[in-house]
């Protein structure tokens, strides 16, 4: 399942799963369940400026510096392929010792950010993602 969205405009561009706002608060449930389906996934749910718009991150994490440096990684990751003519950005993957770092655009307005174990399978993360997105799609819609 391909993240490739059409370029959207938006302040910091990057990856978005799709171009409409999506339901916050289906969106932060979906990412709560995740939570309590996997102990091991810490996530963050922001404005593309750097704002937490709510987050369950690891004890000892500064919140706000979190979200105010995705957010920067994902404008400098933007800049940085307005070099190569081949697409919108997907996602931002920061991989150190044994976490990953994992920065998704959702919609023009905001991104998700996970902090999940290195050895843990990207791809059914990001499917999940996509089923989320889906249901604050049709809550949205209704």
């Amino acid at each position: 399942m391909s993240l490739r969205q059409p370029a959207v405009p938006r302040a910091l561009g990057g990856p978005t799963l799709g171009g409409q706002a999506v339901n916050p608060k289906v969106f932060e449930k979906g990412l709560r369940d995740l939570r309590q389906e996997n102990a091991s996934v810490h996530w963050a749910f922001l404005t593309r400026d750097g704002v937490v718009i709510t987050q369950e991150l690891p004890e000892g994490v500064h919140h706000e510096t979190f979200a105010i440096m995705c957010a920067t990684m994902l404008g400098a990751a933007h800049t940085l392929n307005s070099e190569f003519p081949e697409g919108e950005i997907e996602r931002i993957v920061v991989e150190a010792g044994r976490y990953r770092v994992l920065v998704v655009g959702v919609d023009q307005n905001t991104l998700v950010a996970f902090v999940v174990p290195r050895n843990l399978d990207v791809s059914s993360l990001l499917v999940y993602l996509q089923k989320i997105k889906k249901q604050a799609d049709k809550v949205e819609g209704a």
